[in-house]
């Protein structure tokens, strides 16, 4: 009877580990915030990807938030305006520390 009690706690241990532990690579894939689409009809959309930008994936969240970008998604009115003006995205991509934001087709798809 306890090998029987023993056998079906591990079971359940190893079922339990099995479930969460798809869902905690997940949440590891998504380094930061994941990735993020702005829609544009006038340009084409853009993904933010998390993955792709240096303190990000080295999970320093503070080099963007809150500073250059609020941390609540969709909420800092980003327009491209302001960008060419070396706000947001236009911080680092500015031809200098990353590609220039005049590379449309770099983040822009249609």
């Amino acid at each position: 009877m306890k090998n029987l009690r023993l056998v079906i706690f591990f079971a359940l241990l190893a079922f339990v580990i099995v479930c969460f532990s798809s869902a905690i690579f997940a949440a590891a894939k998504n380094i930061g915030g994941g990735n993020i689409t702005y829609t544009s009809k006038a340009m084409g959309s853009v993904t933010f990807k998390h993955s792709k930008h240096p303190d990000a994936v080295k999970n320093n969240c503070s080099a963007c938030h809150p500073k250059i970008f609020k941390q609540k998604k969709f909420s800092s009115g980003v327009k491209m305006a302001a960008i060419n003006k070396g706000k947001y995205c236009g911080v680092c991509h500015n031809g200098k520390k990353a590609f220039s934001v005049k590379t449309c087709a770099k983040c822009h798809k249609k």
